[in-house]
């Protein structure tokens, strides 16, 4: 029986204007079950097309039932920082959208205040997800525990979001 996961995604394009890193996970869908993690650092691929592709490899190599991932926003306050931006990172979100897409995967897109504010690594770690380390640190409940930080709880954060609230027709949450 193959597993029915949800790939949550914190994406950051920025390859040459700083070197982004990405969170993903996969969470087993209808459980609290991380199935797995993964973080992409730019720093690791020579341009940004290689950065880029290995975003869609990692959703076809794991081919998810469905894709959960942050938008983009450009807020005010943030907005003149933006002047001469590429916008690399809408740019990226904007390749995953299409990659989804022409493979038939579902995506949902919303943007990161909505997930941070509804689930708090506190709400997270009440609903068995995550779990303590120490004073500062997280971990997946499953075994072995994979250390977190904040790209892979972002990514978990709307991977979660997803299964609980976007999804609840075909979704049966246990815990």
């Amino acid at each position: 029986m193959s597993l029915e996961l949800i790939m949550g995604i914190d994406p950051s394009g920025n390859f040459e204007e700083g070197k982004g890193t990405t969170g993903m996970c996969l969470l087993e869908r209808s459980t609290t079950n991380i199935y797995q993690t993964f973080q992409i650092s730019a720093r690791e691929w020579g341009t940004t097309l290689q950065y880029w592709d290995i975003h869609l490899a990692m959703i076809e190599q794991h081919a998810p039932y469905a894709v959960s991932m942050e938008d983009y926003l450009l807020y005010a306050d943030k907005s003149e920082s933006q002047i001469n931006s590429k916008f690399e990172t809408i740019q990226l979100i904007g390749v995953i959208k299409y990659h989804c897409y022409i493979n038939e995967v579902r995506l949902a897109i919303r943007n990161a205040g909505l997930v941070k504010r509804r689930w708090s690594n506190d709400i997270l770690e009440h609903k068995g997800y995550i779990v303590r380390l120490g004073k500062r640190g997280w971990a997946t409940t499953t075994q072995p525990k994979i250390r977190l930080n904040g790209h892979k709880l972002d990514a978990i954060r709307h991977a979660v979001h997803y299964d609980l609230l976007e999804n609840p027709k075909e979704a049966t949450h246990v815990k």
